[in-house]
């Protein structure tokens, strides 16, 4: 009944309608909370549920702990690489941590340590949470590139988000560009962001 459903790693959970003119989707949930990424729905897992599965939607769903890296589409393979990145992060009090690594994806220059190895740590106690970043090969590429985290099941507002203990600014929208954060109330959305450094980097919110 659930052969069409696909864990991608420990964390991101993909159920794809594979039946035409299908717009409900039975899933099972594996133990644990989950987050549906399109309506930032929450659950609770060991279960089964319906969602809605319109067209232009793929019912994806991450689990507490998980850290989620995307890019925009790129429409060829030899296009440039954009120098954004964005990280989708979900810990309902869970801890996480997720490692990138980048490379030119053509070349075996991988073997002579040229690649870039970031891990990404979540961690979120009863006071705080705490998101580190941390370059551990710097083979490839150079810091500059714009970082976008965004913090899902946010309950209300922050009183402060730091970045390397240094206080950050509120942003007029998510889409501004520029270091600073936004608090979507409505989706329970955090969105921080920073440029990349080559030294370690922690966000604390509070």
């Amino acid at each position: 009944e659930f052969q069409h459903q696909f864990l991608l790693g420990e964390n991101l959970l993909v159920a794809p309608v594979t039946r035409d003119g299908e717009r409900l989707k039975k899933v099972y949930l594996p133990e644990g909370d989950w987050l549906n990424l399109n309506d930032e729905t929450t659950y609770s897992g060991g279960k089964t549920i319906i969602v809605e599965a319109p067209l232009d939607e793929l019912p994806m769903f991450l689990r507490s702990g998980g850290i989620l890296p995307e890019q925009p589409v790129r429409q060829h393979t030899g296009a440039d690489a954009p120098n954004e990145l964005s990280l989708d992060v979900f810990s309902a009090n869970d801890y996480g941590s997720f490692l990138l690594y980048e490379d030119d994806g053509e070349s075996m220059a991988y073997q002579n340590d040229a690649y870039r190895l970031t891990q990404f740590e979540i961690n979120v106690t009863k006071d705080h949470s705490l998101f580190s970043r941390n370059v551990l090969n710097s083979g490839f590429g150079a810091a500059g590139r714009e970082l976008s985290v965004k913090f899902h099941g946010i309950a209300a507002a922050p009183a402060q988000v730091s970045l390397n203990k240094n206080h950050l600014h509120l942003l007029n929208s998510s889409s501004e560009s520029g270091t600073g954060y936004f608090f979507d109330a409505e989706k329970r959305v955090l969105t921080v962001k920073f440029i990349e450094s080559e030294t370690a980097q922690t966000i604390t919110i509070r």
